[in-house]
């Protein structure tokens, strides 16, 4: 290479050709079936699956291609072969025209997706199965059709009965894996929770052919929570947030669920959110018997992680890495003392006393001196669980 300069620069190159064999064999394409759960019309959209194909040709390039009648609701990446759901799917099933070349031959792949959307009746009828020992991509990839036809002949009544996996989520800080699932009968409605895990025990030995289950978690949580008082779990749903778990021939994408435990004592409950931490990297407490109850506490968004609004409780066993104190000084005391002054409620520079009404079981004073400077000012407990 010369310019026009004076005087003229030179520089030099080389050009390396590599001639190869004309593509002799066809691309060949995994078939991929896609399963996905979200609320009613809530879905956000975002990557659903990848298509996996490979080539025999040492040198082919592959390359993806979605037709374009369908490119209003999904997209796929034409370099690697992800596909991308839009927003706003709809529930049912959907048949892609997908193919992958390799720049002389075109070949078709099987992708079917189905969607499914939840109903909040859906979501009062579960029933939890812990695994151990598995990822959420062995178990979609490995065993989960095999699981599914187990589960359907353990609790499933009648042949039109329909089975609906919700969910399923690793347990933090463990090697275990949750499955969520409910049972929609024929006639409409979904069967109870207590009948399906009654069913779920009598088959466990079946379904442990499968894969190994770690229990069988009940909709009630463990009396050592509310000292043998009625506890109860129930479960949230994030629709915003999405888990997708892909393999060469199954993906399943699912809302993160949350499960929320409350302890009711006559007629109060305390309130503790029981979260898993490593998504929003927020705080998971569990209840201490010792709790103070308060009555219908406020509501608040989950993902904001406003923990103050939870200020009521003073008791919380924290099972986070972190070290938090949540600080409260009003409400009743929980079964656990007659006492209600024994778990401090009260400000430092103030004194508890117990006090006989019922809707107020105690009051902070001042000591004797010391009147109109205290922090708390007049500070007492709102009714409670005596």
């Amino acid at each position: 290479v010369k310019d026009s300069g004076k005087p003229q620069q030179v520089s030099h190159t080389y050009i390396q050709v590599r001639v190869i064999e004309e593509s002799i064999h066809k691309p060949t394409a995994i078939p991929l079936e896609i399963f996905i759960v979200t609320m009613e019309d809530d879905f956000p959209g975002g990557v659903i699956g990848k298509i996996h194909a490979t080539d025999q040709d040492v040198y082919d390039v592959l390359t993806y291609t979605l037709k374009s009648e369908q490119k209003s609701l999904f997209k796929v990446n034409n370099h690697d072969g992800k596909i991308i759901a839009l927003g706003g799917l709809d529930n049912g099933k959907y048949i892609l025209n997908v193919s992958v070349s390799d720049g002389r031959f075109q070949v078709p792949i099987d992708v079917v997706v189905q969607v499914e959307q939840l109903l909040q009746e859906m979501l009062q009828n579960t029933v939890t199965i812990r695994f151990e020992n598995v990822s959420p991509e062995d178990f979609v990839g490995l065993h989960m059709h095999g699981f599914r036809r187990t589960l359907r002949n353990a609790v499933l009544s009648q042949k039109q009965d329909s089975l609906h996996i919700i969910s399923i989520q690793p347990v933090a800080g463990s090697n275990q894996l949750d499955m969520l699932f409910a049972v929609q009968m024929h006639s409409g409605g979904f069967y109870k929770p207590a009948f399906l895990i009654q069913k779920l025990t009598n088959a466990r030995r079946h379904l442990e052919n499968v894969i190994r289950i770690s229990a069988i978690l009940e909709k009630n949580c463990s009396g050592l929570d509310c000292q043998e008082q009625h506890c109860e779990q129930s479960l949230s749903i994030d629709s915003h947030s999405l888990m997708t778990y892909s393999t060469a021939r199954i993906s399943f994408v699912c809302p993160r669920f949350y499960r929320n435990v409350r302890c009711m004592c006559n007629g109060f409950w305390l309130f503790c959110l029981c979260l898993y931490e490593k998504y929003y990297n927020k705080l998971g407490f569990q209840c201490s018997y010792r709790g103070y109850a308060i009555a219908n506490p406020p509501s608040y968004d989950i993902r904001s992680g406003q923990l103050e609004h939870l200020g009521t409780l003073k008791s919380c066993k924290e099972v986070s890495s972190k070290k938090v104190d949540i600080e409260g000084h009003s409400g009743g005391l929980c079964p656990g003392s007659n006492d209600p002054c024994l778990e401090k409620p009260c400000p430092g520079d103030m004194q508890c006393v117990g006090y006989e009404a019922n809707r107020r079981p105690f009051i902070c004073q001042c000591p004797p001196g010391k009147l109109g400077e205290c922090s708390g000012a007049h500070h007492s407990g709102k009714g409670g669980c005596n």
